[in-house]
């Protein structure tokens, strides 16, 4: 019996060794305090006085999970897949809402770190680049904005927010802007963006300009960050203004609500670039505002928010 015994202790031993070696490398990685959102109130739905009306979802844990739009001339729907560590791993577009919306689905990974490594989508010839770190440097290298083999270096501050851009200079940037350098408020706000040639002259100037109250669109998509910012500055800092202002999904890392966009080099022209004036609820959330840009009459957008 001892002959028998042994074998199958042996046996049962590295079953249990396998098991119990398997099943945490599995979840290895899983960090499901990463990415958590301090926000306690969230949007519901926003609608613009030209008929455009975005609604939201939220999962358990309060990241955004989908949205709907539509309008007059287009709608469509997203839907945000999460991984275990909270990081999204997929926005996925419904064209059944709108056979004629060319849309694409995007797709993150991530190291093991839980660092942002790779984007791609499914629109041929739209970026899909890889991203590498050095210290407080990123690179990311690829097809980004529909160029090919383009390469940029982000330096990051302490708190991991983009302090400055460096562009490949062989690719014909707008008016040759090769860096741009980004300042930031004690809030994390972004207050000044600056753009300059290859040879170092100033080329562009803003400042941004916020109130003091809680941005309801705030502290989501905490893992795409770099994404998002190399979508809106890469080509240069002064245009992203405008996207910034219009989609606040767009770029939720904005603490406090956005009021004026000041070209600081404008000189003799209206130099305020976008302005929003703000109707506050008895919790001094955003509930109305206008936005205008250089100084003509825009657009009213009502905010309806999840009590």
């Amino acid at each position: 019996m001892k002959k028998i015994i042994f074998p199958l202790f042996i046996l049962t031993v590295s079953l249990i060794s396998c098991t119990s070696n398997d099943e945490p490398d599995k979840d290895l990685n899983c960090q499901e305090d990463r990415n958590q959102v301090s926000m306690t109130r969230f949007v519901k739905s926003d609608s613009r006085s030209n008929e455009v009306i975005n609604s939201y979802t939220y999962n358990e844990k309060n990241l955004l999970a989908s949205r709907t739009r539509t309008s007059p001339t287009r709608n469509f729907e997203y839907t945000y897949v999460y991984d275990c560590s909270n990081n999204l791993v997929e926005r996925l577009v419904d064209e059944t809402k709108d056979p004629q919306y060319d849309a694409s689905d995007y797709f993150y990974t991530y190291d093991e770190q839980n660092r942002l490594v790779g984007f791609s989508n499914t629109y041929q010839g739209e970026s899909n680049y890889e991203l590498s770190y050095n210290g407080n440097v990123v690179t990311a290298s690829g097809i980004i904005g529909m160029d090919e083999n383009a390469s940029i270096s982000m330096q990051l501050n302490s708190l991991g927010q983009v302090i400055r851009l460096d562009r490949n200079a062989d690719l014909g940037f707008v008016d040759q802007v090769i860096t741009t350098t980004f300042a930031y408020d004690t809030n994390g706000n972004l207050v000044k963006v600056e753009d300059f040639d290859h040879e170092g002259n100033l080329k562009y100037s803003i400042s941004i300009f916020y109130d003091d109250n809680t941005n309801p669109y705030y502290d989501q998509f905490k893992s795409i960050y770099l994404q998002r910012f190399i979508s809106l500055f890469y080509d240069a800092g002064y245009w992203a203004s405008d996207t910034i202002s219009t989609d606040a999904f767009k770029f939720p890392y904005l603490k406090n609500n956005m009021t004026s966009v000041v070209d600081n080099l404008c000189n003799p022209c209206y130099e305020e670039v976008v302005k929003r004036v703000y109707h506050y609820d008895d919790q001094v959330y955003p509930q109305k505002f206008s936005l205008s840009y250089w100084g003509a009459p825009g657009t009213e957008t009502e905010i309806e928010y999840y009590e």
